[in-house]
């Protein structure tokens, strides 16, 4: 039995890609905004498999904003906290 028959190595292809992905980002580009492109893609991602659904059009446009709306509130979040810890602590 070979190495390969005992452990499948598919899942962590991804992963390794992202690290390896956002470690060329972050030398490019600040931190916030890597982070920030990086949860944007996700956002996007995880709504393009709902229109696969068989469900109506207005459920899935509504899961798809869902998914964008809570992308958007991790990124104004984070925004958020970054602007408070600059200015010495939580107003």
């Amino acid at each position: 039995m070979t190495e390969n028959a005992v452990i499948d190595r598919r899942p962590a292809r991804p992963s390794t890609r992202g690290v390896a992905l956002l470690g060329r980002m972050q030398r490019r580009t600040d931190r916030f905004r890597a982070w920030v492109i990086i949860v944007a893609s996700v956002a996007v991602a995880s709504a393009l498999p709902l229109w696969r659904l068989d469900v109506d059009t207005g459920s899935k446009v509504t899961l798809s904003c869902m998914h964008l709306a809570t992308g958007a509130c991790v990124i104004a979040a984070q925004f958020a906290a970054r602007r408070a810890a600059s200015a010495g602590g939580p107003r």
